[in-house]
């Protein structure tokens, strides 16, 4: 009897185990929107400085918008392969080699990021798009819209870097990597501004944007 039994234990911590695999929990690379209030830690692949070797960042997708960044082991970068995409799309802003926090408040993001390197920088993913030089502390505040002018949700990845996408309530995420995009898959950054250390503030216009730490960037074709 006691044999049986404990057999029966064996079975039901089995079961258990295979359950939990099989059910793991939503990981943060997944997109999600954040609760009002909630506040989320990223660590944007920050290293520090002599522990580097070299890096590439690349993006391509259907909708023809890429870049590609490559660093050397001093964090000096350089930025080819700049393209926008064809037709409106949703905004994006990723934010690469720094660290922070991401918190939700109404319908506006914060997000505190800083860098181990000297510097941030900032361009938008358009062709010849303009490249900004920031301190290696910021403070980003964000708000979207849809083309309606109403409330746009910002949904948030933490994977190899913080990405946000403004994607409108009761759209699929898979309208992000189609080549094309209707009108009513469309969020864009009505607000989208950045408070350097210093006490400056710039505000940028609607489009994608990548934040990245580094010592040095430059723009090559």
């Amino acid at each position: 009897m006691k044999a049986k039994y404990a057999l029966m234990l064996l079975i039901a911590a089995l079961f258990q185990f295979s359950f939990t695999v099989v059910n793991p929990p939503k990981e943060k690379y997944q997109w999600h929107e954040l609760k009002l209030g909630e506040i989320e830690l990223f660590n944007a692949n920050d290293s520090i400085q002599g522990e580097l070797t070299r890096f590439t960042y690349k993006r391509g997708s259907y909708d023809l918008s890429s870049y590609t960044i490559e660093g050397d082991k001093n964090a000096a970068m350089k930025l080819f392969n700049l393209n926008g995409t064809q037709g409106n799309h949703q905004n994006q802003l990723e934010i690469l080699n720094c660290s922070g926090n991401i918190k939700r408040d109404a319908d506006t993001i914060t997000i505190q990021a800083k860098s181990n390197f000297n510097k941030l920088y900032i361009f938008n993913i358009v062709k010849n798009g303009i490249v900004d030089t920031l301190t290696n502390s910021i403070q980003i505040k964000l708000v979207s819209k849809t083309l309606k002018e109403e409330f746009c949700p910002n949904l948030v990845s933490i994977f190899k870097g913080l990405n946000i996408v403004a994607l409108p309530s009761k759209i699929k995420e898979n309208e992000i990597f189609k080549p094309y995009h209707s009108d009513k898959t469309i969020g864009v950054f009505s607000y989208f501004a950045i408070y350097d250390e210093r006490g400056n503030v710039k505000n940028y216009p609607p489009n994608d944007y990548v934040i990245i730490g580094g010592n040095a960037l430059s723009v090559g074709e």
